[in-house]
């Protein structure tokens, strides 16, 4: 049996840091939301000054997504910006019960827009892979898509906390998200979506296992090929989407930015990157849109091609790109 198969055996340190967990949930049930959400804005400006580490990440990613000649003083806004949305999509991880909520009412409170795109693969059974970053809500998608009738199975690693693990798999789920474990859960997926039901990814952050390498804001970096492999065995559509809170009132917008659809033929290796460039590409739109937004503090770039490894200078990146699109 695996590690990961195993079940793990709490310590004392995970029932602490789970009393910390519940103590927050309690906290923001009680305490009105714009003081909680303020709270995080604040937290979030104390980390930017204090985690340098970090800062330099996203003013790497930050120059080389709007290039070279975007002024220092429009970076640092950015960056700092990102801090602050961080800590805020935690906030909203907690506030989630009470955004959602059980009185049927959050669509009234949700622009929806693009989804309609989607009524004909619903009408034919077809499941749907949908695809996001970490950009705006992302947690609140979740939910949003159980409201309009697309319940997401979605596959997740586990917490080392199993306490943890299992408290925030509970909160997903109350909103109609099945968690599937990260080992074994492809087979579990499979299953799920050729009875026509629907997957949700985050598919913009470094992947260590098996990376497709492709351009990303012009760099080369690894990302995830399981979703353009799933598409095209089981002839999905791919549907990139993203949820941004927008004013007062805990008013949300959901949007489906495209529908992709999957190549046909034998050429196996080639659909699949084409594909995946596309959902990347789809990705890095959503992104430039909604800047002050987005997770830069993300180390996107750490696992790198192995001609990089090798100190062999390989093929240039524009020639990728090229060979990627």
């Amino acid at each position: 049996m695996s590690a990961e198969a195993r079940p793990r055996v709490p310590r004392l340190s995970h029932y602490l840091f789970l009393a910390l967990y519940r103590a927050g949930c309690a906290l923001a049930r009680l305490v009105p939301a714009g003081v909680l959400m303020g709270a995080a804005r604040g937290i979030g400006g104390a980390l930017y000054r204090l985690d340098r580490r970090h800062r330099r990440i996203a003013e790497r990613n930050l120059r080389l997504a709007l290039g070279s000649a975007t002024r220092p003083e429009e970076i640092r806004r950015l960056v700092r910006a990102s801090f602050v949305y961080l800590a805020e999509t935690g906030a909203e991880l907690l506030l989630l019960p009470r955004i959602v909520g059980r009185d049927g009412t959050f669509l009234e409170r949700c622009t929806v827009e693009g989804f309609e795109a989607l009524e004909a693969h619903r009408r034919a059974g077809r499941g749907i892979l949908f695809v996001t970053g970490h950009v705006g809500s992302f947690e609140v998608i979740g939910a949003a898509a159980h409201f309009l009738g697309f319940p997401l199975h979605a596959v997740a690693r586990t917490f080392k906390n199993p306490l943890l693990d299992r408290e925030v798999r509970r909160t997903r789920e109350r909103w109609g998200q099945r968690i599937l474990p990260r080992r074994g859960g492809l087979r579990a997926l499979i299953a799920v979506l050729r009875r026509g039901e629907c997957a949700g990814f985050l598919l913009d952050q470094n992947e260590r296992k098996r990376p497709i390498f492709l351009p990303v804001f012009g760099r080369l970096a690894a990302c995830d090929r399981s979703v353009a492999a799933l598409a095209r065995r089981l002839d999905l559509p791919v549907a990139v989407v993203y949820c941004l809170r927008e004013g007062p009132g805990w008013r949300y917008r959901t949007v489906l930015e495209e529908v992709l659809l999957p190549e046909t033929g034998e050429e196996v290796d080639g659909a699949d990157r084409r594909l995946s460039r596309r959902i990347q590409a789809a990705l890095e739109r959503i992104a430039l849109r909604h800047p002050d937004r987005y997770l830069w503090l993300h180390d996107r770039y750490r696992t790198r091609p192995p001609h990089e490894r090798t100190g062999d200078a390989g093929e240039p990146l524009a020639a990728a790109a090229h060979r990627g699109a």
